[in-house]
């Protein structure tokens, strides 16, 4: 049950005997930005430029909204006092925005982002290497989830695709369908191979008989602080994945087998799409991917 009596937090959730207080905020542009219409992230960057734009200023952006929320001391309302607190954000911080996925928020939570390596017989091995600051536009300590109170913030819930797309995709896999519209839904989506260090690419017509119908929650990411004072119960919120801090390393688990990184939706009218479009978008989308992971 939602309940929202209160007018801060957002509202308050009651399931299974458990009641939970979310707090929902986005990342925006710096102050100074001017509007920009939404597109795809810049190509003018090099790899390394690339790599430290999200390693750092992603971060920045992100941290900056939910220390803002920190210090906002919900947990002492009487209210939320001794319930599970999460924030949820989205990211709306630049153009292409939300093409990236929850790997940057969980290295900036956790403090630690991973390094990996194959052994000699193939295998994916994985460590963790400590962060201390994200420097971009201006400098941040590393790791909210160890910050002075940041144990009364049980979780946060990350989602990149809580757009208007989502919700037109909904409708027409669902009683809103359009014999007059196709879509075309193309993305990166996990890759379950153990030893895979890449994404999975999918493309797939919406409302298509053949594929599974979308849920509310898919790509939702739920990351569990591992010094939370009310920590959630394991899978109460709903998330498509969680992730935990164990004994030094991030670990995820999946409750959908389709979890999406990122994703681009495209609308036709259906007599604009004859046959064959779908395969050239394919293959098109295919040669940008190979583009960014050429292995």
């Amino acid at each position: 049950m939602v309940d929202r009596t209160y007018p801060r937090p957002d509202f308050l959730l009651r399931k299974d005997g458990v009641c939970a207080v979310v707090e929902a905020v986005t990342a925006n542009p710096p102050a100074t930005a001017s509007g920009i219409p939404y597109r795809a992230l810049p190509r003018s960057r090099t790899e390394q430029e690339q790599v430290a734009y999200l390693q750092n200023e992603v971060a920045i952006r992100l941290g900056s909204p939910l220390f803002t929320k920190l210090k906002q001391r919900y947990w002492e309302l009487p209210h939320v006092s001794g319930k599970p607190l999460v924030i949820a954000i989205q990211s709306f911080h630049a153009p292409g925005s939300l093409m990236i996925s929850s790997t940057p928020l969980g290295h900036y939570l956790f403090g630690s982002r991973q390094k990996w390596y194959h052994d000699e017989e193939g295998r994916l091995i994985i460590s963790e290497e400590p962060i201390d600051v994200h420097r971009g536009t201006k400098e941040i300590p590393s790791g909210f989830f160890a910050q002075p109170e940041a144990e009364n913030i049980s979780a946060i819930l990350f989602c990149n695709a809580g757009t208007i797309p989502k919700f037109n995709r909904m409708g027409h896999e669902g009683k809103y369908h359009s014999w007059g519209v196709r879509m075309l839904r193309y993305g990166t989506c996990y890759q379950p191979d153990p030893n895979a260090t890449r994404p999975m690419a999918f493309l797939y017509e919406v409302g298509h008989p053949d594929e599974l119908g979308e849920t509310w929650r898919e790509g939702t990411v739920l990351f569990k602080n591992p010094r939370a004072r009310h920590p959630f119960p394991v899978e109460w919120l709903g998330a498509s994945a969680e992730q935990d801090f164990v004994n030094g390393q991030a670990v995820t688990t999946f409750a959908e087998p389709f979890h999406p990184y990122w994703s681009m939706t495209e609308n036709f009218k259906r007599w604009s799409l004859p046959p064959g479009r779908i395969k050239r978008r394919a293959q098109q989308m295919i040669a940008a991917l190979k583009e960014d992971f050429p292995d």
